[in-house]
């Protein structure tokens, strides 16, 4: 609830005070010196952003970490630096367009993972996936990927609904016919390699 409150309170700041916006998000700092609110309140704000940006910093650290070994302390000096770096680029006004796109190109390989592993295996094929030793399993679906991303472009042309539901959508659709297709023509779509350690699958 008072995070609903904080969000409706902002934007009905940035509406009464009327000032340009930086990219696609309002200016707060300058919507408060706007209102009146004085320094104070631009304290606040600033220390709300390194409260939350602290956390980042820390999390993405110990997430490279897991698999660079670099010291902690010189992964978080260096996603700092790049951090304040791409702020004072104005990045963030690229965050919700980035946010759009993410948000149209993923939701296609969702479509297509569960075309190919619900339609295409189970159902028309009567099979399940399979890693046993010895076995072959598909390491690369070209179709997959091909689908995936001429989905993300149609569904970004459509106005109609949700970009994000509207790309998975077309892309199961389009992955399970264009696999039945490939099936019937005997054309194969996926590139396959036999198993020899069954261990490092299951470890992966």
């Amino acid at each position: 609830i008072g995070g609903v409150f904080c969000i409706v309170a902002g934007a009905l700041m940035a509406v009464a005070a009327n000032v340009d916006s930086i990219g696609t998000t309002p200016n707060l700092p300058k919507v408060m010196a706007t209102l009146g609110l004085g320094a104070g309140a631009l304290v606040v704000l600033v220390l709300a952003q390194l409260t939350t940006n602290t956390t980042n910093v820390y999390s993405a650290a110990v997430s490279i970490g897991s698999w660079v070994n670099i010291k902690q302390r010189y992964i978080v000096l260096i996603l700092g630096a790049a951090g304040t770096a791409l702020a004072a680029f104005d990045i963030y006004a690229y965050f919700i367009p980035l946010l759009n796109f993410i948000g149209t190109a993923v939701p296609p390989v969702a479509g297509v993972i569960i075309a190919d592993y619900w339609i295409i295996t189970r159902a028309v094929k009567k099979s399940d996936y399979s890693f046993e030793e010895g076995k072959y399993y598909g390491e690369f679906n070209w179709l997959g990927w091909a689908v995936a991303i001429v989905s993300a472009v149609i569904a970004s042309k459509i106005n109609f609904f949700a970009t994000s539901f509207n790309s998975l959508v077309i892309g199961f659709i389009l992955y399970t016919i264009l696999a039945l297709i490939c099936n019937t023509c005997n054309v194969s779509y996926m590139i396959k390699v036999k198993n020899t350690n069954v261990d490092k699958i299951k470890e992966a």
